[in-house]
């Protein structure tokens, strides 16, 4: 809750350029909350998915249409502020949006399909990968050119493209890494005596 207020306070009144501590701070944040869900509350709440679905879109439906209006009568404050919400994905709306459609697809029973299994066990390494803080600038305008690709009249397919070469690209890196790094350092003597004693330090704390 605290973390909460922090965020939704900063979501309000932030006026300075992105900090790799901004990221970091809202990865914990993230990280804490669904740790709680996962523990605590996935099998006790039960809401009908499609209606969280739906309140997410509402949400997202409903910024752009204040954007729209702040545009056309010329609402700066306003503009500014939406376009935060709509723009940086470490905004309240943005959160809740994601938790909508994370709970969506969650509760979603879809069956075991070994491609989706596949690319959602290197979500995290996708993300790690990408948004490398020394990297994605040279990423984004160097190597996909993006800037370029917006100046197109097929810049949706552009950015597809690229979102879709990325996770790709990504998800064959932390294939490799898994089978040819992650296998070795697992089974070595060091790796299980440090999981063996952050084990008990976790017995512990739970208890």
């Amino acid at each position: 809750m605290l973390f909460f207020a922090i965020f939704l306070k900063w979501n309000l009144v932030k006026t300075s350029q992105d900090h790799f501590v901004d990221a970091y701070a809202f990865f914990i944040y993230t990280f804490l909350v669904m740790g709680y869900y996962k523990k605590y509350l996935i099998n006790k709440i039960t809401i009908n998915h499609y209606l969280t679905l739906f309140i997410g879109l509402i949400i997202y439906i409903i910024l752009i249409i204040i954007l729209y209006f702040s545009i056309l009568y010329d609402k700066d404050v306003l503009i500014k502020v939406v376009r935060l919400f709509l723009g940086d994905y470490k905004t309240i709306p943005n959160l809740l949006i994601s938790i909508s459609i994370f709970y969506f697809f969650q509760k979603l029973d879809i069956g075991k399909i070994k491609f989706i299994n596949f690319m959602a066990r290197s979500a995290f390494a996708v993300y790690l990968i990408h948004q490398v803080e020394a990297f994605y600038p040279y990423m984004w305008k160097n190597i996909f050119r993006c800037d370029v690709g917006l100046q197109s009249n097929y810049f949706i397919m552009y950015m597809i493209g690229v979102v879709v070469s990325v996770y790709v690209l990504a998800s064959i890196i932390d294939y490799f890494r898994i089978k040819y790094i992650e296998s070795k350092y697992m089974s070595s003597k060091i790796f299980r005596k440090i999981e063996l004693n952050l084990n008990k330090i976790y017995n512990i704390l739970d208890k």
